[in-house]
């Protein structure tokens, strides 16, 4: 099988001293962000970890941050920056920047609160406080300044800590798109299991990809291609690949990429023509790794697969996968 090595983008400088990674994204304008703080809380929680394997123990709670704990933001692309300092709200920290040019921060896991996501402004003020649910898979934003999430089982079937007799968590869709108030704008939970509801079955949200004028998954537990227009509209492609996470796609050609087991690096090029996404060529994606889940960054976003990997940041585009395939 051939194997695929994406080009080198740009190096990427260390966090400054003092400075920590805790996590990066892509952009809709295709820049690379990446999420920093003062304090190691990825190491703090890898400690924990190993302790509590040590010991046959649960993990959990995971450690607090020290009080005053803060965050910032750099991007790299055309201008590189740095955004306001603010402090850290968050322990699984997933996070976008909206078209208006303010920032989501979210914590991928919550109980019963009043919000677990905010909305920062350039200066690193919080303008607002959202609640997006707990279980939190992907987070992307769009160019209408939309939230889109999509969460992993916990946060579709969970009870966010309610109990049994609780309310159903926000997350039972699989994928929502909230307003930047925080309303949920779609789909509508009153129609899921009606013939009306235009999504599949979706027990986790994986491989969300916000374009320009489009939201891309690849759901558990069929793992169908599905397109969402700006109107709303659902196309569906059936796909035989299994466990796939990472989605990219191209006018009417897509990579996915992921897997279970052996096709943890496996890729395959689809042509998405009617109603079955017809396999064109695999691939195995050469990035240094057996698992593209311990790196730092492994996503798509629009037509890249984008992937961080020995303190480069490093791109495929689906056509650079058909030149090499077809």
């Amino acid at each position: 099988m051939k194997r695929l090595s994406p080009h080198i983008k740009a190096a990427l400088p260390p966090a400054s001293h003092g400075w920590f990674a805790r996590e990066y994204t892509v952009l809709l304008d295709g820049s690379l962000a990446r999420l920093e703080a003062n304090f190691d809380i990825g190491g703090a929680m890898q400690l924990r970890h190993e302790q509590a394997m040590a010991r046959q123990q649960p993990n959990g709670p995971w450690p607090p941050y020290p009080d005053g704990t803060r965050e910032r933001i750099v991007t790299f692309g055309p201008k590189p920056s740095i955004s306001a300092e603010f402090l850290v709200d968050e322990i699984f920290a997933k996070f976008d920047r909206l078209s208006n040019g303010d920032w989501i921060v979210a914590d991928c896991r919550c109980a019963v609160v009043e919000s677990n996501a905010r909305i920062i402004d350039e200066n690193g003020n919080t303008v607002s406080h959202l609640l997006v649910g707990d279980g939190i898979e992907d987070l992307q934003c769009d160019a209408d300044n939309k939230i889109w999430v999509g969460y992993f089982d916990e946060g579709i079937f969970g009870n966010n800590g309610w109990g049994l007799d609780g309310p159903p968590p926000i997350g039972q869709t699989g994928i929502n798109c909230f307003n930047s108030s925080g309303a949920i704008v779609w789909p509508d939970c009153r129609e899921l299991g009606q013939s009306e509801y235009p999504l599949p079955f979706i027990a986790g949200s994986h491989g969300l990809n916000v374009t320009s004028n489009a939201v891309w998954i690849c759901p558990y537990t069929d793992f169908p291609i599905v397109r969402i227009g700006e109107d709303r509209s659902v196309r569906i492609w059936s796909n035989n690949k299994q466990g796939a996470d990472i989605l990219a796609v191209d006018s009417d050609t897509a990579v996915l990429l992921g897997g279970y087991d052996e096709e943890r690096c496996h890729g395959i090029l689809l042509d998405l023509l009617g109603e079955t996404a017809r396999r064109v060529g695999e691939f195995e994606i050469d990035v240094g790794v057996d698992d593209l889940r311990t790196l730092p960054l492994a996503s798509a976003r629009g037509e890249t697969l984008n992937f961080v990997a020995n303190d480069g940041w490093y791109q495929l585009t689906v056509q650079d996968v058909v030149r090499e395939l077809v």
